[in-house]
């Protein structure tokens, strides 16, 4: 005698159930959404340096530099080039002698290999506006010959290159506390760089108290 059969419930989304699934196609769908709606290209201005040189808006040795901040054009560049021509007739720049400063203001550059470096023009710029403001002079102590110090913003330099050789930073902290108890400045500018300026004027103010 066989077992009496069960009614199974209907599966889900099936006819019997009453509750039919829609199948989306997400191929028709995508075909079905609207395009969107197509922009204008924005025209890319090119310039050709040689035409420009060719014209005489160019020098022979300068390179053309592009503000993409608004575009460029011929009358902009002859304009360019005249003020090129009457700032090339000026006078040499005259050096400003401070015999009698009111203070000092002392800056320590790193100068790795002889060269100043963005945190040591950072430091003189700065240098320079405490001077300025008190009409004091700068003095840059450097250990080792540096070229542009006077550019870069300093009155005077003391250099210690038979002092001090290579990485010694005892030795370059008494130095710079030996120039300090010399001068007797009023601010005293390190570069902020890590093992540089950062580490010698961390070492200094130590000493200082």
């Amino acid at each position: 005698m066989s077992a009496p059969r069960r009614n199974r419930p209907a599966p889900r989304g099936s006819a019997l159930s009453g509750d039919r699934r829609t199948r989306r196609d997400p191929r028709v769908e995508r075909d079905r959404t609207e395009p969107i709606a197509a922009t204008d290209p924005i025209p890319r201005v090119r310039r050709d340096p040689r035409a420009l040189r060719a014209v005489g808006l160019l020098a022979p040795g300068e390179r053309l530099r592009i503000d993409r901040s608004r575009p460029m054009t011929l009358v902009d560049a002859a304009a360019s080039a005249q003020a090129r021509g009457i700032t090339g007739a000026l006078p040499a720049v005259i050096p400003i002698v401070i015999e009698d400063p009111a203070c000092l203001i002392l800056a320590v550059p790193d100068v790795p290999e002889g060269r100043l470096t963005p945190h040591d023009r950072d430091a003189l710029s700065a240098a320079r506006g405490l001077a300025d403001s008190c009409g004091g002079a700068v003095v840059a102590l450097v250990f080792e010959p540096v070229e542009a110090l006077g550019a870069a913003g300093a009155d005077r330099v003391m250099c210690f290159e038979f002092v001090v050789q290579g990485y010694a930073p005892e030795t370059r902290a008494a130095a710079v506390l030996a120039a300090i108890d010399t001068l007797q400045p009023r601010h005293v500018v390190f570069p902020d760089s890590l093992i540089g300026g950062g580490d010698l004027g961390r070492r200094v103010a130590s000493r200082l108290g």
